[in-house]
């Protein structure tokens, strides 16, 4: 499976990036630390480069999160071992920045290795205790 066919499900995860302290993703380097590369998903893309590849990473987060998040998203690329790797960089947003999936907003929140949903008493209390900057 291509690093893009995992992409949706990475979306939850990354969610709580923005309500944290930012942070870094990487797209092209394996669990292991080896780096893999998207040349491989950058060819099943309709501009087969890293402008296409942008363009679907931006995509996908406009429709998960709003247009207002992929301000606080920027992509860069890096040559490593003759393997481009995709850099995220997420920068922590004020306002809460919500998961939709099917035309409802999730709110998730990383809790030590795993991200879960809020329910609402969940959400107002974590909204309510978040401290700003």
């Amino acid at each position: 499976m291509t690093q893009l066919g995992g992409l949706s499900e990475l979306l939850k995860k990354e969610t709580t990036r923005f309500s944290r302290h930012g942070g870094t993703l990487l797209i092209g380097v394996d669990d292991d630390g080896s780096f893999a590369g998207i040349e491989e998903d950058m060819q099943t893309l309709k501009h087969a480069n890293r402008d296409g590849f942008e363009r679907i990473l931006m995509d996908l987060a406009k429709d998960g999160f709003g247009g207002h998040a992929c301000a606080l998203i920027h992509c860069r690329f890096h040559q490593v071992d003759e393997k481009t790797v995709c850099r995220i960089i997420v920068e922590r947003s004020v306002d809460p920045v919500y998961l939709v999936e099917g035309g409802i907003a999730r709110l998730m929140l990383r809790v030590g290795n795993s991200t879960r949903e809020l329910d609402v008493r969940e959400a107002q209390a974590h909204l309510r205790n978040r401290t700003p900057g």
